[in-house]
């Protein structure tokens, strides 16, 4: 049996292979929450987190918004945005004006500026790719 996990790898490398092709950096990452219709668990109808590159014209990612959505998106910058080390710009609506989220990118950003570890920052799934070299625009 095939995990989620490995999917969701083999998904990511997929995603990168294609950007490469087409000679796209992935600079820019859209997200949006999305309720899935039809689609309920325990009396809950089942919300993920999108996440879309313009450049790319791709969706890159799908994450369970288990409570609100800006926790699934710092948790998805904690595990999978060093698999795109030309990331500047994420952007959201109001919803994503959260200082939780903010406080978890300055630290994604840090811990890069300072050399630290993929594996120290993140968990286990984003651990193929070696840096993590987001920079700050200005």
């Amino acid at each position: 049996m095939v995990s989620i996990s490995e999917v969701r790898v083999a998904l990511m490398g997929l995603v990168l292979k294609l950007a490469e092709l087409r000679g796209n950096e992935i600079d820019v990452v859209s997200m949006d929450g999305k309720s899935v219709r039809g689609v309920w668990e325990d009396d809950e109808q089942l919300k993920l987190l999108h996440l879309f590159s313009r450049e790319g014209s791709m969706a890159l990612d799908q994450v369970e918004i288990a409570r609100h959505e800006p926790r699934a998106a710092e948790e998805w910058i904690r595990s999978l945005s060093a698999h795109f080390p030309s990331l500047k710009v994420l952007s959201g609506d109001a919803l994503y004006a959260d200082t939780s989220l903010a406080e978890t990118i300055a630290l994604v950003i840090e811990g890069a500026s300072h050399g630290q570890s993929t594996e120290t920052r993140c968990p286990a799934i984003c651990r193929p790719t070696p840096t993590l070299t987001l920079k700050r625009p200005w």
